[in-house]
Order: structure tokens, then C-alpha cells, then sequence
């Protein structure tokens, strides 16, 4: 068949090498292994499937990475606050909420979308989007395509709203609208790690990524808060798809060592994730007290199984992510499959304790940081 060496690969990875299916009912992986054999799938049917697959561990890390197989329309949607919104498409549209897809509500769509995307709530909220420009998905989720377009219900920012029709016959590659790992931004050009100062009290640490940190950037950031030691701080993760938590360890340490204000707050979104998480907890276990944490549910909880790595799937052009070992920042146990040099950093802090902020998709399209601002007043109340 066509589809058998990404079957094979497949097969393998949940059987044996991803210890995140250990607690799958092996009935159900093979019932969704069967229904891969279906000679009648085309390229993205069987990705589609595939991704329900990877979906039953519930581990956010291990997942059917479709994008360079497959097309969408030319749109860019993005989870924002506790909303979709159109960020990129038709100039008159940017900036507008998804209310409806052909006539179903959005609501109903992202409940029919979870069961093909990894993780938890969270991360299936931030990963959904693009199912929404992309057809095969919407056939696969309940939206009538068979009249050849897609009309999308969207609501302004003053409550009006407007519908947006599109063929779905033009289309292009998902990658280039839709990146692997999704930040919730456009912003591609952000350094890694800024900090700035936002009074004579306070810093902001923005650190936007941890893939290849420099280490002059971090060193330079060390050099920045040592200068002002007593100032608060606002250690700002939202949109960090992770990396390696190596590379801002000797912040950390001079943080828990250094550092003497009375306040950090940290703050995460749904795109917090991995890596970053890893930052959350070592921050809560190194500055104790004076870490708080806000902003909204990250994208991920405190265990989690990583690692692992990234395969091509050579019939159905696509990539699979795997992950081969345990994270448990919230006990700080590991087991077996957890790297001695991962075993020797862990410390467990319990479930993540995150302050709530009430943010609108509309005021974050404008250009607003409601999040900030709530975590810079908190620096003093």
C-alpha cells in the first residue's frame, strides 16, 4: 500500500518507542492503526488520521506534523485570548473574531477538532486554528464544502459583522502561513531574549524563544538585573514554544542567588510550552515566595513526556514528532526513561498555581497588552 512505511513508523513509534501511549488501551491503537490500511485515503484523509492516532496519548508533544504536505487557504488564523481571530487574509477582515464556519459555530468546530490534536485543552486551543483554513479538515470535522466555497461568520471589534467567502480552490502550502511550532504571533524577528525597563522599579524579561539562546544574551541579561538588583521583575514567557531550559539556567541561578526584589511575576499564555514550563517551575521552586504566576493556562501541565525527536514520513511528505522520555516538574520523580542530566535538575513544585487575566482577541489585534499592564500593577500590590 501506499501509505505502509508511514504505517510502519507509526506503528513502531506508539507500540514501542513513545512511552507517552503506555496507558493507551492497546485495542484503540489498533483500531486506529487498522483504520490506516483504508485503501480509499488520500494523502491528507490518512494525515488526518494519523494525527487521531498521535492524539490518544494526550501528550502534547507527540503528534502528526502535517504542514509541508499539505495546503490551506490563504489565512492566517490565530488563538487569541479565548477566541480565533483573523490576523492575515483579506485586508478588510484582519483583525476579526471566527464566529462561524459555513454556518456551523466555531464552538462546535474546535469540539469536533480535538480528537485529531495532541495535548491538553490548552494546547488543542492553540493548535486549532489552522484546521479552520484547511478543507480536508473542516470536511473531516462537519463543514459542507461540496458547493466549492468557504464562508467564514466573523464579528468587528464595534460588534458588526461581516462574512467572508472564499474558494477552496485557492490554496497554498500550510508552512507558509502556518509555522511547526506556533507562538501565537507573527513576530518573527523578535530576539531571543530582551530586557528593557519599564519604570524606576521595574524590568521586563522577555524571553521569546530557547531554541539556540545565545549565550552573550544571556550573560548580557544577567549584567542587567544584577545592575538594579532591588527593581521587580516581570519574567515574560507567553508565546515560548521552548528549546532547551539549559540555556537560561545561569539566569535562573543569578536570579535565586542575586537577585533581591520583593517580586517576580511570571507570566505565561497557552503558548507557554515545554521548555518554558520547565523555566515556570524553576522559577517557582528557585524564588520561592516571591514568584508569582499569571496570565492564562499554559500549554502544557507539569509532566509531560519530551525528548524524542522529529521523523519524516517519507509516503505522505509530512513529519512525525515523537517523545522518548519523562518530565515530572510536578513531583520531581522521574523514571527510567528521564535523562540523568534531565533527572538531576528536576524538583517538583505541584500543580501550576496561575493567576487568571481577563484579556479580548480585539485589544490584543490592537496592539493592547492588557496581560503586561496586570502584571506590572501586580509587581506592587
Amino acid at each position: 500500500m501506499r501509505f505502509d512505511p508511514d504505517i510502519q513508523i507509526l506503528e513502531q513509534t506508539v507500540r514501542h518507542r513513545d512511552p507517552s501511549f503506555r496507558l493507551v488501551d492497546p485495542s484503540l491503537l489498533a483500531a486506529h492503526l487498522a483504520a490506516l490500511q483504508d485503501a480509499q485515503l488520500g494523502n491528507e484523509t490518512f494525515l488526518l488520521a494519523a494525527m487521531r492516532l498521535m492524539a490518544l496519548s494526550g501528550n502534547g508533544h507527540s503528534r502528526v506534523l502535517p504542514h509541508l504536505a499539505i495546503q490551506t487557504l490563504p489565512l492566517r488564523f490565530l488563538a487569541l485570548a479565548g477566541d480565533i481571530i483573523l490576523t492575515r487574509g483579506e485586508e478588510q477582515a484582519n483583525g476579526t473574531v471566527l464566529q462561524s464556519v459555513n454556518g456551523v459555530p466555531v464552538s462546535v468546530l474546535c469540539d469536533a477538532a480535538r480528537p485529531y490534536l495532541s495535548g491538553t485543552p490548552q494546547r488543542q486551543c492553540a493548535l486549532a486554528p489552522m484546521l479552520m483554513a484547511w478543507p480536508a479538515a473542516l470536511r473531516e470535522i462537519g463543514v459542507d464544502l461540496s458547493a466549492g466555497h468557504v464562508a467564514y461568520g466573523l464579528a468587528k471589534a464595534d460588534g458588526s459583522s461581516l462574512e467572508l467567502a472564499c474558494s477552496i480552490d485557492g490554496l497554498v502550502p500550510a508552512v507558509q502561513i502556518y509555522p511547526i511550532h506556533e507562538t501565537g504571533s507573527d513576530e518573527s524577528t523578535a530576539p531571543h531574549l530582551q530586557v528593557m525597563a519599564h519604570d524606576a522599579q521595574s524590568l521586563h524579561i522577555r524571553l521569546h524563544s530557547l531554541k539556540d539562546v545565545p549565550t552573550a544574551a544571556i550573560q548580557a541579561a544577567i549584567s542587567k538585573v544584577e545592575a538594579v538588583p532591588k527593581f521587580n521583575l516581570v519574567f515574560d514567557l507567553r508565546g515560548n514554544p521552548g528549546g532547551s531550559f539549559f540555556h537560561p539556567l545561569p539566569l535562573i541561578d543569578s536570579l535565586a542567588t542575586r537577585w533581591r526584589g520583593e517580586r517576580c511575576v511570571v507570566l505565561v499564555d497557552k503558548f507557554t510550552f515545554s521548555a518554558a514550563i520547565v523555566c515556570v517551575a524553576l522559577l517557582i521552586h528557585r524564588l520561592g515566595d516571591r514568584a508569582v504566576v499569571m496570565g492564562e493556562a499554559m500549554g502544557d501541565g507539569l509532566r509531560f513526556f519530551a525528548e524524542g525527536g522529529t521523523d519524516p514520513l517519507p509516503a505522505s511528505k509530512s513529519q512525525l514528532r515523537y517523545s522518548d522520555a519523562l518530565h515530572d516538574w510536578e513531583t520531581g520523580i522521574g523514571d527510567a526513561t528521564t535523562p540523568p542530566e534531565i533527572a538531576d535538575k528536576l524538583v517538583g513544585v505541584g500543580p501550576p498555581n496561575i493567576i487568571p487575566i481577563a484579556v479580548s482577541a480585539h485589544d490584543m489585534w490592537a496592539g493592547l497588552d492588557p496581560m503586561l499592564n496586570a502584571a506590572l500593577n501586580a509587581l506592587y500590590t
